[in-house]
């Protein structure tokens, strides 16, 4: 409703003002804010020259909750003394989200589906959360802190094993393809970048050495039922139970998936190669219908979007040069992780957060996707300390 999502917008601005007004000279300090603040000032500028964009409110609204939330998240960790007590608050509420999610698939399966249209569609399992793909979203970063926690200890944890075993199950019935991807492609660069940082690359040796009965069962589970992983894999990965074909072509259902979205934003980009259609705003007309007015002034303030794919969802809004300016933020960014940084997984989790927003397109999004902003927000701090 437009009165939640002018509390949503109060509720996320107001934070940061407060924070910046009593710790000025500590923010205008901390460097990824500074990063953070000309990104966002470079894409001000794009929108108010674009003068294609109709609903030119709804993309400074949306750009003022994106900077006012990514801000806080980033500043307010670097002013906590203890971390321990959000890592006991990440560890009960990833316990919840699990344990919850597990009873709904056992005892009222019937409620975690994801229902479009009124029809139900028991491939897609999303338990507590709002719709399938958040299943990966939410979940995956767990899994990594999970996997470093388990790594420091001496001996396989139950709880801990029950944990990362229960989100990989959870990420299998969800049907949603886009976090197990997101993660896949993060371990690869944080594999390419062990290779030119050696601290990590001996890290990489020490986890080996060190899980090697555990690998070592794994390797050989996965060989015994290497033709049941197979079809497992073959059916998650080409949505099997969704087409209920076993021909399935892939680039049939690339198109179907997400590829028509994909041609649709980059027809869109051609149109506006320099700075786009603007930011948050609807890839065809049909969204413009789904625009969120001001309950006083009738202004519009909010648009659902929903984009397939993010590199072409930043081209079709921010153009080539509000594109350049995140990438430009965004290595800066990264280079301060990488530089400060001793733990591998602190790497992996750092990417995780950037490429599970590659096939959704909510990096910028402080609605649903803001919750990993939180994550954000620890990494940079322990990249401090």
């Amino acid at each position: 409703s437009s009165f939640f999502t002018l509390c949503r917008i109060i509720i996320t601005v107001v934070p940061f003002i407060l924070f910046f007004l009593r710790h000025k000279s500590f923010c205008i300090n901390n460097k990824i804010f500074i990063y953070n603040s000309w990104f966002s000032l470079s894409l001000l500028i794009i929108n108010i020259i674009n003068i294609n964009n109709y609903v030119i409110t709804v993309s400074l609204l949306k750009l003022l909750v994106y900077y006012c939330g990514s801000s806080f998240m980033i500043l307010s960790f670097s002013i906590l003394d203890n971390l321990r007590n959000i890592l006991a608050w990440f560890y009960a509420l990833c316990l919840n989200l699990i344990i919850l999610s597990l009873i709904i698939y056992i005892f009222a399966f019937e409620i975690g589906v994801l229902v479009e249209w009124g029809i139900p569609r028991p491939d897609l399992f999303r338990g507590v959360f709002i719709h399938p793909n958040q299943v990966g979203i939410i979940l995956i970063p767990f899994f990594i802190l999970f996997l470093y926690s388990q790594n420091k200890k001496s001996k396989l944890d139950i709880i801990h094993i029950f944990i990362i075993s229960s989100i990989l199950f959870l990420i299998i019935v969800s049907g949603a393809r886009g976090g197990a991807a997101g993660l896949l492609i993060s371990i690869i660069i944080t594999l390419i970048i062990s290779l030119v940082k050696k601290k990590y690359l001996r890290q990489i040796r020490q986890i080996i050495i060190k899980n090697k009965l555990f690998l070592a069962i794994s390797l050989i589970t996965l060989l015994v039922m290497s033709q049941s992983v197979i079809e497992i894999f073959n059916s998650f990965a080409l949505k099997q139970s969704i087409y209920k074909t076993e021909t399935i072509d892939a680039r049939e259902l690339f198109y179907l998936s997400r590829g028509w979205r994909i041609l649709l934003s980059i027809e869109n980009f051609i149109q506006h190669p320099l700075i786009g259609i603007g930011f948050g705003v609807p890839t065809s007309p049909e969204g413009f219908w789904r625009v969120v007015y001001d309950p006083i002034f009738n202004i519009p303030i909010s648009a659902p979007v929903e984009k397939a794919f993010f590199f072409s969802g930043i081209l079709e809004e921010f153009g080539l040069i509000g594109t350049i300016s995140f990438f430009i933020f965004y290595i800066k960014w990264a280079s301060i992780i990488i530089r400060n940084t001793h733990s591998i997984f602190t790497i992996l989790l750092f990417f995780s957060l950037f490429t599970l927003s590659i096939f959704e397109f909510q990096f910028f999004s402080m609605g649903i996707y803001g919750f990993n902003w939180i994550w954000l927000g620890l990494i940079t701090r322990l990249s401090y300390n």
